[in-house]
């Protein structure tokens, strides 16, 4: 990939005020790409939009809240009415809602169905019919999606369905729109660092476990799903990449 490899390129991502979200906002600025940036937090939004500018790309704000179902196919029409086209969604927001089996709710289920699932598959709908050839998607799942892990069957059965809809919608949206799911592993985000921090030696026995010998970085998961929007993944999709450091290989 070249370094303004995004040039002229429209891309609307989800979760763009902290963690992977912010990070790949942040790459597709510096790779020239002009970037929507949906999120429920004004000032980290803020942050993030001066990061893009900053470093040659253009933003504008969405502050949506994903969970209102009826307003995230104008997050599409954002993008379209300031930048005049789309060319790729990053779906990358997720609520994570961690419960027992005996203590889910059917409130806390539906949640995260309607962020992590349905509100993505909204958005595909409507900028479908509005994106060029050689346009892109995006999902963002989990390594959750791929191994078992204790209080997390609601959120992980979210993740696996987001896998499936990737593959659905590569065979529907082809050969015009590429779609496609990235699976990272544990990441230094905002979502994981309060749970490292609340459990001494979690990362030092996370890093024990992962063949690289540590946990990821946030820049990491950016630059992979930004290759996968990009021109030299034209002939990727409906592949899951995992980017777990070899976690999910042991």
């Amino acid at each position: 990939m070249t370094e303004r490899d995004m040039q002229g390129r429209s891309v609307v991502v989800t979760g763009a005020s902290s963690g992977m979200g912010a990070a790949v906002a942040r790459e597709l600025g510096r790779r020239g790409a002009a970037v929507v940036l949906q999120g429920r937090d004004p000032e980290r939004l803020q942050a993030v939009q001066s990061a893009v500018e900053d470093s040659g790309g253009r933003a504008v704000q969405a502050p949506v809240d994903l969970e209102d179902l009826e307003a995230v196919p104008g997050l599409v029409d954002t993008a379209v009415s300031a930048f005049g086209h789309i060319d790729g969604l990053v779906l990358n927001a997720s609520l994570f809602d961690p419960r027992p089996l005996a203590e889910m709710t059917l409130d806390s289920i539906q949640r995260q169905w309607n962020t992590n699932v349905v509100s993505h598959l909204l958005m595909v709908q409507r900028a479908a019919p509005l994106m060029a050839a050689g346009s892109s998607v995006v999902f963002v799942s989990s390594t959750t999606a791929h191994a078992g892990f204790p209080a997390c069957a609601a959120y992980s059965a979210t993740k696996g369905a987001t896998e499936s809809l990737a593959r659905q919608l590569a065979v529907e949206l082809a050969p015009t729109i590429r779609v496609n799911c990235l699976a990272p592993g544990f990441v230094r985000t905002p979502m994981l660092t309060p749970i490292l921090d609340a459990t001494p030696g979690y990362e030092d026995s996370l890093s024990e476990f992962t063949p690289v010998g540590r946990i990821g970085e946030a820049d990491e998961i950016a630059a992979a799903v930004v290759f996968l929007l990009s021109a030299p993944a034209s002939y990727v999709t409906g592949a899951s990449l995992v980017v777990d450091g070899g976690w999910t290989a042991k």
